[in-house]
């Protein structure tokens, strides 16, 4: 389990080409529940783009989040454009492919909770920090449910699909100065967060807290500072931190300009709840407790 708060430099992050015919770069980070991996697919040419690829299900859902360009995802022999600035949730047990479509690479982060086994190498060099192989997720050929691939299961609905500009925002954090929007899945929940930057002086106006699960805070733009076991360090665009378990922490926002970044939490944080409740139909539970409410200091009680 991780025990620092090293900061990753995005760009630094191995990439790897095996997928879709050496057309895709992608790379990833994870922590002990979840993994991103970020991907930009250079499409086939025009005339000859289709699905190249075997269809195949595994145990647990899937975030696909396009952030430029055009992936056509085949879901249970249906097609589906998931264009830039939408989100497809591809659910547990449902038969899928996809590829990019268009005239232009399609870019895109997919979060897979638990971490895939199958993917794992792409993690190698965070293998000192977490030496598990994650968890099986593609599932065998001959364990499918059915033997066509075109065949529909009477329980399965059509996968969701959100346009994240559409998502409800909330500011209530950082005394309004901060905009929230969140989607999840079974297992995982992502939040996109944009914050501006106080006038006049700068710093932490919030108490610390710690939480039992580790956090990862992606930043695209802007500069944060952020805390974690009284250490401060600056993270500039194109970084991300892991906050792990059991250790203090809080954040701001420093400079003139807008802070956008990311934080995956696995599993979904019960405290988050209300960011994700227009998905209650989907995902009815609350969530699990995140926040450690009895501890207000950078001291930890004997024995933890």
């Amino acid at each position: 389990m991780i025990q620092n708060g090293t900061v990753f430099k995005l760009s630094d992050i191995p990439l790897e080409t095996r997928l879709h015919e050496g057309r895709m770069k992608r790379y990833s980070i994870r922590t002990q529940g979840a993994q991103i991996v970020f991907g930009t697919i250079t499409p086939q040419p025009l005339d000859k783009q289709k699905n190249h690829r075997a269809p195949h299900d595994h145990p647990y859902d899937m975030l696909l989040v396009v952030l430029d360009g055009c992936m056509m995802q085949d879901v249970e022999g249906i097609d589906h454009p998931v264009t830039g600035g939408s989100a497809m949730i591809v659910p547990a047990y449902y038969m899928h492919r996809g590829y990019a479509q268009g005239d232009r690479s399609a870019v895109l982060f997919e979060i897979f909770s638990p971490v895939r086994h199958d993917y794992i190498d792409l993690n190698d060099y965070q293998k000192k920090d977490y030496p598990d192989d994650g968890a099986p997720w593609v599932r065998d050929r001959e364990l499918f449910s059915w033997t066509k691939w075109t065949r529909n299961d009477s329980w399965k609905k059509k996968p969701p699909l959100y346009k994240l500009a559409e998502m409800p925002v909330d500011t209530r954090l950082h005394e309004g100065r901060m905009r929230r929007r969140s989607l999840r899945t079974q297992q995982c929940q992502t939040v996109w967060a944009e914050i501006t930057p106080q006038k006049g002086k700068q710093g932490h106006h919030r108490a610390p807290q710690d939480h039992p699960f580790d956090q990862l805070i992606i930043v695209n733009k802007g500069r944060l500072c952020v805390e974690i076991g009284g250490r401060e360090q600056e993270m500039p665009p194109g970084s991300a931190v892991i906050v792990p378990p059991f250790t203090m922490h809080r954040s701001y926002a420093v400079g003139g300009d807008t802070v956008e970044m990311m934080e995956i939490f696995s599993p979904p944080r019960a405290d988050y709840a209300h960011l994700v409740q227009w998905q209650n139909e989907v995902f009815p539970d609350q969530g699990q407790p995140w926040v450690n409410p009895e501890y207000d200091s950078w001291n930890r009680p004997p024995g933890l």
